[in-house]
């Protein structure tokens, strides 16, 4: 890092950085702006700031009421998650733990991301606070076997042979939709229908083909991509969240 020495004088206050590997060291502070010191105070823009906020065609208080709105209409679908089929699904991952059943997760796009982050914490947290694992596994991680089924397939076809692979009379199969009718997860709840595994669903807006296919789904009632994989995510850290505290008193309980 090349430091700005022109722009610092001798009596400014020495910042010391700690290295782990060599003596610290120190370095001149530059010195903050006034206006800088608290940028959350109230009127901390000053008015030619504000006016080219106001050229862009949004002021201050328009983006502040913008970030609100979202937090509050997550708030509202939060509240309105259906608490029945948050047990029904946290049931069936406690069974699926108990029983050493595969959970498969599938997804596109944002919704690929959050099933790939949710196993993490099914697979590690749980063992590490069970003493077992849950058998969970994305179907999104592979991209070279994904890209080879699409290109020599098609794009809807990108899960259903994963499934077929992988899932087995009793598994469970979890597919993460925004609009509820990307087919690839569409055509891999299908082959985990036909394979005898339980199927789950989480999708947006009126819930699409996925609630249709999926033996039990969960639906966000938003027309909001951002807002839907927003509650998506939350609901599914809640059912990993609650199926953690199962199996630690199952655990805890034998030992």
């Amino acid at each position: 890092m090349t430091l700005p020495t022109e722009r610092m004088t001798k009596d400014q206050p020495l910042l010391h950085l700690r290295n782990p590997y060599s003596v610290p060291t120190a370095v001149y502070c530059l010195p903050v702006k006034p206006e800088l010191k608290h940028p959350r105070r109230k009127n901390w823009l000053r008015s030619e700031q504000r006016s080219n906020y106001d050229s862009e065609g949004m002021n201050v208080n328009q983006t502040m009421r913008f970030m609100r709105d979202y937090i509050d209409d997550l708030e509202v679908l939060l509240h309105g998650i259906d608490d029945a089929m948050l047990d029904c699904f946290v049931e069936i991952l406690v069974a699926a733990w108990r029983e050493g059943r595969r959970v498969l997760l599938m997804g596109n796009g944002g919704s690929s991301s959050s099933v790939s982050h949710i196993v993490n914490d099914m697979q590690k947290n749980i063992a590490m606070e069970a003493g077992k694992p849950l058998r969970a596994m994305s179907l999104a991680d592979c991209t070279p076997l994904i890209m080879a089924w699409a290109n020599d397939t098609e794009w809807d076809n990108i899960f259903a042979p994963q499934v077929e692979c992988w899932a087995e009379s009793g598994d469970v199969v979890l597919g993460v939709s925004g609009s509820g009718n990307s087919m690839n997860v569409i055509n891999g709840i299908l082959t985990a229908n036909r394979l005898g595994a339980t199927t789950l669903g989480l999708a947006g807006y009126a819930g699409g083909r996925l609630k249709e296919t999926a033996q039990h789904c969960l639906v966000v009632p938003s027309d909001n991509m951002q807002r839907i994989e927003d509650v998506h995510m939350v609901v599914l850290h809640v059912i990993f969240s609650a199926l953690q505290e199962r199996a630690k008193a199952e655990a805890a309980a034998k030992s």
